[in-house]
């Protein structure tokens, strides 16, 4: 076309200028769109952008009476929308009207439906005339502050951009924690090192524990040089993340090329041979691993026999081994959490930067709507009734979806038709609806709720002095300890330092496993948690224990194999009750915040926090004798 331009009439120019201008807008528009089709069917992620080992979970209440109930009544609320919308794209004729009034108002409707999802995106802000704008470098002289930067989107503290830039500084938190801890596990093996030493009087090098699994020999020196190498890999991770947030905060898309920048550093950071999937890999290996060596972990051999140190060392340096292990897969987590934000900002701005490439195309089209009414595929593809339709339809498959992940995490099997949703192209016509779908889903459901009833309810308990800090039944010179004795013990570990975490609260990692249950039963999903403080000097009737669930979830299914579930992080506060006394409502001390999860976790946390919560500061951490979790939970019977 600069060819054409050289030889074609002066007063042609302009209108040449403007046709090269449009074909390259709409170029760009293409190939962002292409970029964002592609990151949707890559291996990194699984089906409508969710992670292969996600779980979509509903939020449940004690009024709830399931997650696939509360899944698929969200799904069906989404198609009906989707409905109304196909319903009102069908009746629209696909020609734009000839009046160039009602062709101008259709091109200004598309340009409101793409500033909603713009304001989506970067965020909103109240401009002249207290008029809400999007966050976008159309709107931002609106605002004396935003004038200053060549793109606002994402800077005006709201809006998915925003809000994904926060995940990704928490998670930048969250690696920094688990370095921390995998130290902190170090620093702990050799503490029980020199303790050893000490009781033995006589060298025993770490390296020279060794044990077996599963007919293979390895050393606790292994298995430390591995978690120093799963560190390494850590800091890597966080200096991209550093970088990636130095382009963030530059000041705009055009700012040094900061969108070209992040996507070529992602690009390079995720190219080595499938970061995210090695990585995933390596996370499935290592909880083999915690499994293994929680059912198989052999005997420690040492240079000599020492008996009494062989009691007390033996299984504190077992239990420490197994932390390390579950710290590197706590990294290889983080690692993993760090970089799907990353991905998630780059993804965000890429559909922002789509999105107002195409609007300055609709807006250019408006200025010059005799070019936009002769050309046909404004005429297909630009009504604002299709494109609505379009957009809901895939938010109603894309509930869908999450519906049937919620049966197969229900019923513990998968869903033989769910290749069926990949097939369907319309809510309710054609061989295969959207509709129908759904009706055969839940039929599904209840066939198996007929086939095996509805779960029993049952209870475990958990006790943070027994169970958690383990102290011991016997002393150092081989006699029983009293409970006096035992309760002392307990108080020296519950008001240890070290117990505290970044925000001065008491934080006890723990782990649920298979152990704590019935062989004979399967599938343990959580029904609700009550705690229970026993001490002499507990102050008044009301506290705070806080629960979080932050590890991966194991499930036990109906034909006895092994299910693993990556639920986002949940934090539960607890009502207590003290020394088995309820005087308020039952309901009261329930808490359904866990409801359906998993109950078998590798990593639980119970945090007692005496800082800034005003109901916990009467309570004398030295008068508790213990603290009591119980777990009210259900499953199947099946042998």
């Amino acid at each position: 076309m600069t060819a054409v331009l050289e030889d074609e009439d002066v007063t042609a120019y302009p209108q040449l200028v403007r046709q090269m201008e449009d074909a390259q807008r709409s170029y760009v528009s293409a190939l962002l769109g292409l970029r964002d089709i592609y990151d949707d069917i890559s291996d990194d992620v699984g089906y409508f952008g969710f992670a292969r080992e996600y779980m979509p979970f509903p939020a449940l209440d004690a009024q709830s009476a399931n997650a696939f109930v509360v899944a698929i009544d969200s799904a069906r609320n989404k198609v009906e929308t989707a409905k109304e919308k196909e319903n009102a794209a069908l009746a629209s004729s696909r020609a734009f009207d000839v009046d160039q009034v009602a062709f101008d108002a259709e091109l200004h409707q598309i340009a409101e439906n793409y500033e909603s999802r713009l304001g989506s995106i970067c965020g909103t802000f109240v401009g002249d005339a207290d008029r809400v704008y999007p966050a976008i470098p159309k709107y931002a002289p609106m605002h004396d502050t935003l004038r200053l930067f060549q793109d606002p989107c994402g800077l005006v503290g709201n809006g998915e951009l925003h809000d994904a830039m926060t995940g990704m500084e928490i998670a930048g938190v969250d690696l920094d924690s688990a370095v921390a801890r995998l130290d902190g596990i170090i620093k702990q093996i050799g503490v029980e090192q020199k303790t050893a030493e000490r009781e033995c009087q006589q060298h025993m090098a770490m390296a020279k524990y060794v044990f077996e699994e599963q007919g293979n020999v390895e050393t606790l020196q292994d298995q430390l040089e591995a978690a120093q190498k799963d560190a390494e890999e850590l800091n890597r991770a966080y200096g991209y993340l550093q970088q990636l947030a130095g382009q963030l905060h530059c000041g705009g898309l055009d700012c040094g090329g900061s969108l070209a920048a992040m996507a070529a550093m992602t690009a390079v950071y995720l190219s080595t041979d499938g970061e995210f999937v090695a990585n995933a890999d390596k996370q499935s290996s290592l909880r083999d691993q915690i499994r293994s060596k929680e059912q198989a972990l052999g005997k420690w051999q040492t240079e000599q026999q020492c008996e009494f140190a062989e009691i007390q060392s033996d299984a504190a340096v077992k239990k420490l081994v197994i932390s390390l292990v579950t710290a590197r897969l706590d990294i290889l987590r983080a690692r993993y959490v760090s970089l799907s934000a990353a991905s998630s900002i780059v993804k965000l701005r890429n559909e922002a930067t789509r999105l107002m490439a195409a609007q300055q195309d609709a807006e250019q089209l408006a200025i010059n709507s005799q070019t936009a009414k002769n050309d046909p595929n404004v005429r297909i593809y630009k009504n604002d009734a299709i494109i609505t339709a379009d957009r809901t339809f895939y938010a109603a498959v894309r509930e869908a979806y999450r519906a049937t992940l919620v049966y197969e995490y229900y019923t513990s099997q998968t869903y033989a038709r769910k290749s069926d949703l990949f097939l369907v192209r319309m809510i309710q016509s054609g061989d295969i609806s959207l509709e129908r779908y759904l009706a055969d889903l839940e039929e599904a459901f209840y066939a198996f709720e007929e086939q095996y009833g509805r779960p029993e309810l049952r209870v475990a308990i958990m006790s943070l002095r027994d169970d958690v800090f383990q102290i011991p039944q016997l002393g150092q010179d081989g006699r029983a300890l009293s409970i006096a004795e035992r309760v002392t013990q307990f108080r020296q570990r519950l008001t240890d330092a070290r117990l505290l975490d970044l925000k001065g609260y008491r934080s006890v990692p723990f782990s649920m496993t298979l152990g704590y249950l019935s062989p004979a039963t399967r599938n343990h999903k959580i029904n609700y948690v009550e705690t229970e403080l026993i001490g002499s000097n507990v102050g008044d009737t009301l506290g705070r224990v806080y629960l979080r669930q932050a590890g991966t979830g194991v499930v036990r299914n109906l034909e006895a194999n092994y299910s693993y579930y990556l639920f986002p992080e949940r934090l539960a506060v607890v009502n207590p009750f003290f020394n088995g006394t309820k005087p308020l409502d039952p309901q009261v001390y329930r808490n359904h915040s866990l409801t359906d999860r998993p109950l078998v976790n590798t990593r639980w946390e119970i945090v007692l926090n005496q800082k800034d919560e005003r109901v916990n500061q009467d309570v004398d951490l030295n008068s508790l004798t213990d603290i009591r979790l119980y777990f009210y939970y259900t499953d199947f019977t099946r042998m």
